[in-house]
């Protein structure tokens, strides 16, 4: 929307690669990001791949206490 966000060709795919749809969510967050706080950043790609990393990491100890929960849930039924 902004424009704010520079991303290579090749940076670009790599994203869309990876990441498939997504891709344009994380750059219109940065994009938002940048017009909002005027915060500068020296590489937009590694910004969104960090980004990324970052909700892999926690989407995954979201899974994982769910798995957890559940277990404890269905310790505590009897069957």
């Amino acid at each position: 929307e902004f424009k704010k966000v520079r991303l290579t060709d090749d940076e670009y795919d790599k994203l869309v690669e990876n990441n498939g749809i997504k891709t344009n969510e994380y750059i219109a967050k940065l994009d938002e990001d940048i017009e909002n706080t005027g915060k500068v950043y020296k590489n937009h790609y590694l910004t969104i791949c960090n980004w990324v990393k970052k909700d892999a990491k926690n989407n995954n100890n979201d899974r994982e206490q769910i798995i957890q929960n559940m277990q404890e849930f269905t310790k505590e039924v009897e069957w």
